[in-house]
């Protein structure tokens, strides 16, 4: 993981390793605000916003490009250490650890794309009897992946972590690959579907009520005055 590369970069002696990845955080703090009150209402403007379907798929590419700089990084980072002292050295790569920043600023941004749009998508997308259940089984997938992860843990180790890397690479780009032929007739923007379901019930302004109302049914009918003499 991105801890075990860090600890082979040049870094100052008060910074650990774990250090790093609070650029992770503050990318994301950052950018969040940044895309929902700049960046998505400028291309709202001009009719260039993308869907949650298309965010989806972008953050997918990014965190593959991250993968695959990390990959590449790593590679630099086997080549200047000696293969005798990797295993327990820290910090001889000769390689600062400013080149780390990088792959985690774009990772952070992939999160931004993929992990919010796919929330927007599960809640706009579904009915609102279902919405709950339905951003629970969304929020599900990041369990399974953190088990995954725990999974295959073993084989995380430093002298492995340039091939981890460039299969991650290709499990992203396989991965969106898989995404946008699966959704290739959907397109959804935030508050398309949730509009849908609204439409197949008449909205209370629809109805003029001249006067009591009965419950027999599941949408009220106003009572004409005759009815009831």
């Amino acid at each position: 993981n991105f801890v075990w590369q860090a600890y082979q970069l040049e870094r100052p002696d008060w910074m650990p390793g774990e250090f790093l990845l609070v650029v992770n955080s503050l990318t994301i703090i950052t950018l969040i605000p940044v895309m929902d009150l700049a960046v998505f209402p400028f291309l709202g403007k001009y009719n260039m916003l993308p869907s949650n379907s298309r965010r989806i798929e972008i953050g997918f590419v990014m965190q593959g490009v991250s993968m695959l700089m990390a990959a590449v990084l790593q590679l630099f980072i086997q080549r200047g250490i000696d293969p005798e002292s990797q295993s327990g050295s820290e910090g001889h790569s000769g390689i600062s650890f400013w080149w780390q920043i990088p792959q985690l600023v774009i990772g952070a941004a992939s999160e931004i794309f993929s992990s919010i749009g796919g929330l927007e998508f599960a809640y706009s997308g579904s009915p609102k009897s279902m919405r709950s259940l339905v951003m629970s089984l969304y929020l599900a997938t990041n369990a399974i992946a953190s088990l995954v992860g725990i999974l295959f843990s073993p084989l995380m180790k430093p002298h492995n972590m340039t091939v981890i890397y460039f299969v991650l690479f290709v499990v992203s780009i396989m991965s969106v690959c898989l995404f946008m032929w699966c959704f290739r007739d959907i397109n959804l923007n935030a508050g398309v579907a949730d509009e849908s379901f609204d439409n197949q019930r008449p909205s209370t302004s629809e109805i003029e009520l001249s006067g009591p109302v009965e419950h027999d049914s599941e949408v009220a009918t106003p009572i004409r005055e005759q009815d009831t003499v």
